[in-house]
């Protein structure tokens, strides 16, 4: 073999195993930015989430949930209705935006429609559930989220906080990206807003 080949051999070994792992690298360096907490949380818990969660938002705080009305649901937790009340009235550009499966007649649906109509939006799921149902509630297009998944009406729920605060733009969507999206097509297509 000559040098010529041997020059040519190692030029395609870099272009095809170097480079190509240069550039995973390279893409995915900014996930280290991303903190993750992941378990099991109960109604307390998931209260306490919600309002950190809801304090984080600046812009927009998107809620996909079942908003069925259970014991001990947040969305009837005075701690949470007087939580979403303050940060409304102290922030005068948040909107929220959430898409139940469920009709329920909910607390803090029910205030925080009443008393701010313009910046707190509700559409309802037509048809059932969806299989593969895991929840969300998404601050600022992923700076902080939190997935969740459980059956219909269960207190317990396996969930995933991911604090992306640190992250760039890029890392955000890739965290949240195709929950964000699916919420506006969902809104848009498969659910009636509230009147």
């Amino acid at each position: 073999m000559d040098s010529v080949d041997a020059v040519t051999i190692t030029l395609v070994v870099v272009v095809v195993t170097v480079l190509p792992a240069i550039a995973i690298c390279w893409r995915h360096w900014d996930s280290v930015n991303v903190r993750v907490q992941s378990g099991v949380n109960d109604d307390d818990t998931a209260a306490t989430t919600f309002i950190d969660i809801f304090e984080r938002a600046q812009r927009t705080l998107v809620i996909y949930d079942d908003g069925n009305k259970m014991c001990r649901t947040i969305y009837d937790d005075e701690r949470v209705t007087e939580a979403v009340r303050n940060r409304l009235s102290r922030n005068k550009v948040l909107v929220v935006k959430c898409l139940f499966n469920d009709e329920d007649d909910l607390e803090l649906v029910r205030s925080m429609r009443s008393e701010y109509p313009d910046r707190f939006k509700v559409w309802y799921r037509r048809g059932s559930r969806p299989l593969d149902d895991i929840h969300y509630k998404i601050a600022d297009e992923g700076v902080v989220g939190h997935l969740s998944s459980h059956g219909h009406g269960q207190p317990e729920r396996r969930f995933k906080l991911l604090d992306c605060s640190a992250a760039k733009p890029r890392t955000r969507l890739v965290a949240f990206g195709e929950y964000l999206s699916r919420f506006e097509t969902d809104t848009r297509c498969h659910a009636v807003a509230a009147t």
